[in-house]
């Protein structure tokens, strides 16, 4: 409020509005449920196994996240990066290998940019069995 030294004094107020702008302090974290994905060596390339989501407290393209895959078990996964859905990339042979691991990092597209803890999603391959068909011979009867 303003003031002045007048006789009948008068003043003025004004109201200012003050924007308070998001700075990238948050770091992203990647949330719910990871599920540990049984996948079977016949698998089609490009299958989604498994999927991640992320938060991040910060607003904007300070709180928008890119998922990316640390390793990726030799090329065999990739990841979408906006979705976190992540799908084989290859044929799989369970006598090969039987496992893969998966690290999975989600990074924010603020500046500076700040990385998360990453999540590690272990994946069994499952041999396929094939079933055989017997034929059975029904006794007879007398």
């Amino acid at each position: 409020m303003a003031r002045d030294h007048g006789a009948p004094s008068h003043n003025a107020t004004v109201v200012i509005a003050v924007d308070i702008l998001d700075v990238n302090d948050n770091k992203p974290n990647i949330t719910g449920e990871i599920k540990l994905p049984n996948i079977t060596e016949n698998v089609l390339t490009g299958a989604e196994v498994a999927y991640v989501t992320g938060s991040d407290a910060d607003i904007g393209e300070n709180g928008a996240l890119t998922f990316v895959l640390q390793d990726s078990s030799n090329g065999s996964f990739t990841i979408d990066p906006i979705t976190g859905s992540i799908q084989t990339a290859k044929q799989f042979d369970r006598e090969e290998q039987d496992a893969h691991s998966i690290i999975v990092v989600a990074i924010d597209n603020g500046f500076p940019t700040r990385l998360t803890s990453t999540a590690l999603i272990m994946t069994l391959l499952l041999k396929i069995i094939t079933t055989m068909h017997q034929s059975f011979r029904t006794p007879r009867t007398m």
